[in-house]
């Protein structure tokens, strides 16, 4: 389902019912005036009633109306891309049976006949924009239509900025040079820049993260091949919660881009903008993931590209889905990146093994009995730690009796962490809670903490401040009051 056909603010959906409200509306003030005039306030309330009716439409106008200055008012601009429309369109003869897709089938009227595509029957044109969603086909389907024409006869009178006129019996089936335009594009000033580079050879420049009209997420990938590419390459795009898992992805809503502009393609330092389709996430905040496969497979089966330099973003998934960074949903429905994470407020310099530093801590000085107490350790890597090790923390007594425990594999703000994916000079903040017994005593407790391989219970030797004997090292001192 399209989500803003279910909102009676925007677009036409709610229209049938436009008649009912203001007949309700006349209806309604009639009586209120009938019922207020039969209390002798007639001449009292009949203006202020006008004055509400008038106050109301202000009101609705300024919320939901599309004059300009209003709530939905959205100046139109012409494009480029428009204007390389008109010169296609002008292309068609009055006498054609065209077929269009809805978002242009206004724009050809005049011709003998016109059907919404990819409805047929008698046609001999054909013209589509395939730089976006295609209502009512799904992406796929326009593609696998424009092949099938192609084969039976069909072939391109023009095709310019990702605008394709097919027509029948025109004797060329490839799509010419200005085709391909459509999906090249300078990196916008205001991207994040990510310069993370495939062993493909390409780079992803950088990303924007925007709404369109309707206010559905959009994602765009900058990418540039810096050679040119044997194989022709998927873009896997995910948005991905908390826990790592996907809220969306790419899967079975691919960029058009990788529809008709095959990476074999690409010229060689030539920017591509891949646009993700235009989605409405059920979510207020998540993490973007990106990853390359080939193409001949699928993202879940097929090879993937490894990443060969994250530029200090965490990667995924044995080094092939790097992670650009996390947005959370404004008050007016946008999405804007999240801030990074603040310095440690204790500063350490603390060691597990060769690879893994302890660079600082954060905990409370106080907690109370069956409270959650919260907590955030900041890792530095050395080097790749040589596997996925998981990391403790024991509240222990004054004795050094243990009376709370918590084990966990690394995670920050955006999601999991796994140690095997952690490059030199990484840095995170691990944020984790405690959870402490309803019955713990008061008094003054210390939290420590350590490393250990999982699967065997050994730990890394501890080494640097704080550290102490078994392998651990003391993070804070917490004072326990009663309940």
């Amino acid at each position: 389902a399209f989500p803003p056909m279910h909102q009676v603010d925007t677009l036409i959906y709610a229209a049938p019912i436009v008649p009912f409200v203001i007949i309700g509306g006349i209806v309604g003030t009639a009586r209120l005036g009938a019922w207020l005039s039969a209390r002798g306030g007639g001449r009292i309330w009949q203006p202020l009633l006008g004055a509400l009716v008038i106050a109301g439409a202000v009101t609705a106008q300024a919320r939901y109306g599309y004059l300009p200055g209003a709530g939905n008012h959205t100046p139109f601009t012409v494009s480029d891309h428009d204007r390389r429309a008109a010169a296609v369109i002008a292309q068609i003869p009055a006498d054609a049976k065209v077929s269009a897709q809805d978002k242009l089938n206004p724009h050809v009227s005049g011709r003998e006949t016109i059907y919404i595509f990819p409805r047929m029957e008698d046609a001999d044109t054909v013209f589509v924009d395939v730089t976006g969603p295609a209502w009512p086909q799904h992406p796929n389907d326009v593609r696998a239509t424009v092949d099938d024409l192609l084969a039976d006869g069909w072939g391109v009178a023009a095709a310019d900025d990702g605008y394709l006129l097919l027509r029948k019996g025109a004797p060329v089936t490839e799509m010419p040079p200005a085709f391909y335009t459509a999906w090249h594009a300078d990196l916008p000033p205001d991207a994040a820049r990510d310069d993370v580079r495939f062993a493909a050879p390409l780079t992803l420049l950088g990303h924007t993260v925007t709404t369109d009209e309707h206010g559905e997420l959009v994602t765009t990938l900058y990418l540039r091949a810096d050679a040119p590419l044997p194989t022709d390459l998927g873009v896997y795009i995910a948005y991905l919660d908390r826990d790592g898992v996907p809220i969306h992805d790419s899967l079975f809503y691919p960029p058009v881009a990788t529809l008709w502009y095959p990476t074999t393609s690409w010229t060689p330092g030539t920017t591509v903008a891949m646009r993700a389709l235009p989605w409405t996430l059920d979510a207020d905040a998540f993490t973007l993931a990106v990853g390359l496969y080939d193409a001949a497979g699928s993202w879940p089966d097929g090879p993937r590209i490894p990443v060969a330099d994250s530029a200090g973003k965490p990667v995924l998934e044995n080094g092939t889905l790097v992670r650009l960074g996390g947005y959370q949903r404004t008050p007016s429905g946008g999405w804007t990146a999240l801030p990074p994470d603040a310095p440690p407020a204790t500063v350490l310099d603390a060691g597990f093994g060769d690879a893994i530093r302890l660079l600082g801590a954060d905990v409370p000085a106080t907690a109370k009995a069956g409270d959650a107490l919260p907590f955030a350790l900041t890792w530095l890597a050395v080097a790749t730690p040589a596997q996925d090790f998981s990391v403790f923390a024991h509240l222990v007594d004054s004795a050094g009796d243990k009376v709370a425990q918590l084990d966990w594999q690394p995670h920050d703000a955006l999601g999991p962490r796994p140690m095997t994916g952690w490059r030199s000079g990484d840095t995170l903040t691990d944020a984790q809670t405690l959870a402490l017994p309803e019955t713990l005593a008061p008094g003054a407790y210390t939290l420590i903490v350590g490393v250990y391989d999982w699967q065997s219970g050994v730990r890394l030797p501890a080494q640097g401040t704080n550290a102490g004997p078994d392998d651990v090292v003391s993070i804070g001192a917490i004072q326990v009051e009663a309940k």
